[in-house]
């Protein structure tokens, strides 16, 4: 078991490596950005990245509290999830309704590389390579489609 040090050291070395290879990439309307920390422009819907001890994933989250609106939202992502499937692969989970730590519920789409450790740096380029085609396929897809979303949350 990894201690919290180590961890970070890791975490660091691992985001660091992410930022380089994907540095020189510029999002479809031609920006500069950094791409681990892509935003969505839109309250409450969150693009995740994360790599562990056990695998390394990236979610949207839909994390509004009014859950009507989280509800609207969610529908709209399913009328489109086989166009989000071309974009960003189709092996994606549903995760409706998640209870997370800070105590409420949320809905998540989920594309998940398992069997992979952040401690062994010998994953770290299926990892890149799988977080990069995700982060760049999501970036696609919300060029032509955060209209819709931002429709509906504003």
């Amino acid at each position: 078991m990894l201690n919290k040090e180590d961890l970070r050291k890791f975490r660091t070395d691992f985001w660091t490596e992410f930022d380089l290879h994907n540095k020189k990439r510029r999002t479809a309307n031609n920006r500069k950005i950094h791409w681990a920390q892509y935003k969505s422009g839109i309250k409450d819907i969150y693009f995740r990245l994360d790599f562990t001890t056990h695998e390394a994933f990236f979610a949207i989250d839909l994390q509004m509290r009014d859950s009507s609106v989280r509800e609207l939202v969610w529908d709209q992502f399913m009328e489109t999830k086989t166009i989000l499937s071309k974009y960003i692969g189709d092996e994606f989970e549903l995760q409706p309704n998640l209870q997370i730590e800070e105590g409420f519920q949320i809905h998540r789409l989920k594309w998940t590389l398992s069997g992979v450790n952040i401690a062994n740096q010998s994953d770290y380029p299926k990892v890149l390579a799988f977080l990069s085609l995700k982060i760049h396929g999501l970036d696609a897809f919300w060029f032509e489609f955060s209209d819709l979303f931002n429709a509906l949350c504003c």
